[in-house]
């Protein structure tokens, strides 16, 4: 059985979250939630997601590989992890991959790997064409002024211990006070080799921001501290 977003509509879907559950989801999955973030309701983005998963959980493969592909929303697997214990907005990371696999001249691809940030407190952003853009809106978002805090040396230290303690006293003696503790990013040094704004990187679950620099500059090998601008990063 195939719902359509006009019969949807006619249900109350995007009125009435309770409904979500009960209906047997199409393959037009994705305009269904492109038409619930235009309506405003960015919760039902995860709810027709997660009522998706379930109806699929319970068919055959065989039956699933006769729909064809399934275009959607869904967090990224390498995305935020919500702390519930925690009050106020909390970023997650959506992606859609619009591609299909026929890998051949001539193919009509929907569209291409996409991004974008949803606010659990319901908020969406625009689509993004890479994870860091969505990431950045999550920030501007949750955590204004975020791009003006000081830049660090390096990431925080893997293992516990004193280059670790090092590095979050950095943190707290720079950033506004109480910043780690409610889960706001940080901003990092990096170069090339690694500029991913990484999730959960902080000692409190939160954003370790890339800020490229030099070619020359690794990051892994400075110790804890600011960042220094030397003469070839303010040429770069």
């Amino acid at each position: 059985m195939t719902t359509t977003f006009a019969q949807a509509d006619d249900l109350g879907l995007f009125e009435t979250v309770d409904l979500l559950p009960a209906l047997v989801l199409p393959n037009n999955l994705y305009a269904m939630q492109e038409a619930a973030i235009q309506r405003g309701e960015g919760h039902a983005v995860l709810s027709l997601f997660q009522a998706w998963s379930e109806e699929r959980n319970d068919r055959s493969w065989a039956d699933i590989r006769r729909d064809g592909p399934v275009y959607r929303w869904s967090p990224t697997i390498c995305g935020p992890r919500l702390n519930s214990d925690r009050e106020g907005c909390q970023p997650i990371i959506l992606n859609a991959d619009l591609r299909c696999d026929h890998h051949r001249p001539g193919c009509h691809c929907p569209g291409d790997l996409i991004y974008r940030h949803l606010c659990t407190c319901g908020h969406v952003d625009e689509a993004r064409d890479c994870e860091n853009g969505a990431a950045e809106d999550a920030m501007d978002h949750g955590w204004t002024g975020w791009r003006d805090l000081p830049i660090l040396a390096c990431s925080m230290p893997m293992e516990k211990g004193t280059q670790r303690d090092r590095w979050t006293e950095t943190v707290n003696e720079t950033y506004p006070a109480g910043w780690l503790e409610a889960g706001g990013p940080v901003r990092t040094a990096r170069s090339n080799g690694g500029r991913r704004h990484v999730p959960g990187r902080t000692p409190h679950g939160g954003y370790d921001m890339g800020v490229p620099v030099a070619e020359t500059y690794a990051s892994h090998t400075y110790k804890p501290g600011l960042y220094e601008a030397t003469l070839i990063d303010l040429i770069a």
